[in-house]
């Protein structure tokens, strides 16, 4: 057998965090909030998955044209949310581009939700951006409540070969624009990437249920597709 020694693991954080040795401690600290498995090698469909909500089907190519042109870098540091949750890499890694600027679209699908102290952020993750594996803190919305705290994701282009998206072992892919999702963001860690050639543009709501929330989902779950139109009654 051949032995072969190696450096302590703070040599390899040392290098990988640009000497901020504690980075590897502050993911482990996460993963004790959490209550999922951690196994690479076991797939619990109804643990490792992404929750899907329905379609809120629209023309969003003006959308994805204004976001792409808007965006601007972000890295780990910029997202106050991660701030204590840096992981094996710089706080200066660009992991993706975020545009604040909603749209006529991107607003009205927020206000559909009616989501409390709602904020909605536009990501297009350029080819090569890799926002790593992480766990998301978001309890200091309702440290009382953290149940009622949800996170959504709207697609606003097709998912194309190279797109990747984990939630846990399982790997969501060939999503359409409009497509409706969410996840268990107390427990389930996640990673997306963009290996492909054009842009991955994606809207995310964050913010506490409230009535008009549940009222929209239980009409989208029923109905499986919202046309958003400026028409009063779009259900169909």
């Amino acid at each position: 057998m051949l032995n072969i020694e190696l450096p302590p693991n703070d040599y390899y954080d040392g290098i990988r965090c640009k000497g901020k040795i504690n980075m590897l401690s502050k993911w482990e600290q996460s993963k004790k909030k959490s209550n999922y498995h951690f196994d690479n090698f076991k797939n619990d469909s109804q643990v490792d998955k992404v929750i899907k909500l329905g379609k809120i089907i629209a023309d969003y190519s003006e959308d994805v044209k204004h976001a792409v042109e808007t965006a601007k870098p972000a890295k780990w540091g910029d997202l106050d949310e991660i701030n204590s949750e840096e992981h094996l890499i710089s706080k200066d890694y660009k992991i993706t581009h975020l545009s604040r600027e909603l749209t006529i679209n991107t607003q009205k699908i927020s206000d559909l939700f009616g989501l409390k102290n709602c904020t909605g952020h536009i990501y297009v993750q350029m080819p090569g951006n890799v926002w790593n594996l992480h766990l998301d803190s978001l309890i200091n919305l309702a440290p009382e409540e953290p149940w009622n705290i949800m996170r959504v994701q709207i697609s606003l282009t097709d998912w194309e070969q190279g797109h990747f998206c984990n939630y846990g072992n399982y790997n969501h892919q060939q999503w359409r624009a409009g497509d409706v999702t969410t996840f268990d963001w107390q427990n389930l860690p996640h990673s997306t990437a963009n290996a492909g050639h054009n842009p991955n543009v994606t809207l995310q709501l964050t913010g506490i249920i409230t009535e008009k929330t549940t009222d929209f989902l239980n009409r989208l779950k029923r109905f499986g597709d919202h046309q958003l139109t400026l028409k009063d009654n779009a259900w169909f």
